[in-house]
């Protein structure tokens, strides 16, 4: 039954994600494809690549909040469109 839900599309997967910086704006809509290949150790890597696959994330809500050092920090909601392997870390680099 999941399976077929993901399948169709029918699933919304949304993620609460913290990282380093601020998001100045909201909704934030990021479309860069992302590709997959190796590195020089033989372990496989995600990064963006205009010959790489179509991949849709949005930034819907984000919240800026600081640390005891002053550091800023983005705690983002956050909803991917595509399921490509490590799109919300390529998306948010």
């Amino acid at each position: 039954e999941a399976r077929l839900q993901f399948a169709a599309r029918r699933v919304r997967k949304e993620y609460l994600c913290l990282a380093q910086g601020v998001v100045k704006e909201v909704p934030l809509f990021i479309k860069a494809p992302i590709a997959e290949g190796s590195s020089a150790l033989g372990a496989t890597r995600s990064y963006i690549s205009p010959l790489g696959r179509h991949a849709f994330t949005e930034v819907v809500d984000s919240a800026t909040l600081v640390d005891a050092d002053g550091q800023l920090f983005s705690l983002m909601q956050v909803r991917l469109h595509t399921g490509r392997t490590h799109q919300i870390r390529c998306h948010l680099a």
